[in-house]
């Protein structure tokens, strides 16, 4: 029916729009360490001063992209060939999606992709299917509902809304600044993109997860942990060190870099000390 084909678009529009905002909130420009208040010993590092310049915004694509380094938005499903007719709607393959596709590659930042294995993702996707309606079995009333006419809302309408393909869902989990009682440290904002590729063929609704994360969020982190963890004295660490008069800082920042293709380099720059030997 009319109604059951617009549905059905709709909810194929509603996929790409969503995984469009996941992709914006995930790619802005990484806000600046001074002003997530960070604790003192942060925010005397050198690396706070420059982290506007350092990382504030998307770095340009180099020559070669990388595909393991190169973070790109999820792919957006085409819309069910019997639905490709209407030429009252727009379709994902408009000029104006086009258009925002090349704008959203445009400013595609680098960072650190984590891909599971298919191999096992798809054997474990029955134990996430299994979790999600028991949980909604005991806790609530739309459990029994899923459970009921799973094969007709999931194998059959599902599956032909998306004609058969497997899609992208990007969930967005957002890590706010703060102090972390488990690590007894303070953190500064991490956004960490979930992408789960969804079939609907079967009952292994899960055919592939990846986990990412933009390098200047992982260039906060690692600086934000150095700068809490080593002691302000390094003569606390090693006894042979005991006869220098006055206390040891070390001073370094860390950073990412790519020097080649899905190749991640840890860099210590700035390195410095002071001794001051004994008269």
């Amino acid at each position: 029916t009319a109604a059951h084909r617009t549905v059905k678009a709709n909810l194929v529009r509603w996929l790409n729009s969503s995984n469009d905002a996941v992709w914006e909130w995930m790619s802005a420009p990484v806000v600046p360490l001074e002003q997530q208040s960070p604790p003192p010993e942060v925010t005397n590092q050198s690396f706070v001063r420059t982290t506007k310049r350092h990382r504030s915004s998307p770095r340009p694509e180099p020559a070669s992209a990388s595909s393991g380094s190169r973070l790109k938005p999820p792919a957006a499903p085409e819309l069910p060939s019997s639905l490709s007719s209407s030429s009252s709607r727009p379709r994902s393959g408009s000029p104006s999606s086009r258009q925002t596709s090349r704008q959203m590659s445009e400013v595609q930042p680098t960072g650190i992709i984590f891909e599971w294995p298919r191999d096992q993702v798809v054997p474990g996707s029955e134990h996430v299917r299994k979790y999600f309606l028991y949980e909604f079995l005991h806790r609530h009333w739309l459990g029994w509902l899923l459970w009921l006419f799973e094969h007709q809302l999931f194998l059959s309408f599902l599956n032909d809304a998306v004609d058969g393909q497997a899609v992208p869902l990007a969930i967005p989990i957002p890590l706010a600044p703060g102090v972390y009682s488990d690590l007894e440290m303070w953190l500064p904002e991490i956004r960490v993109m979930l992408i789960l590729e969804l079939r609907f063929t079967d009952q292994h609704y899960i055919t592939g997860v990846t986990v990412a994360v933009v390098d200047g969020l992982l260039d906060q982190v690692a600086n934000t942990v150095k700068a809490q963890s080593l002691p302000k004295d390094l003569r606390e660490l090693d006894a042979r060190l005991a006869d220098f008069t006055e206390p040891i800082e070390l001073r370094f920042d860390v950073a990412l870099s790519w020097p080649q293709d899905e190749r991640l380099r840890l860099e210590l720059r700035n390195v410095g000390t002071s001794l001051h030997l004994p008269q």
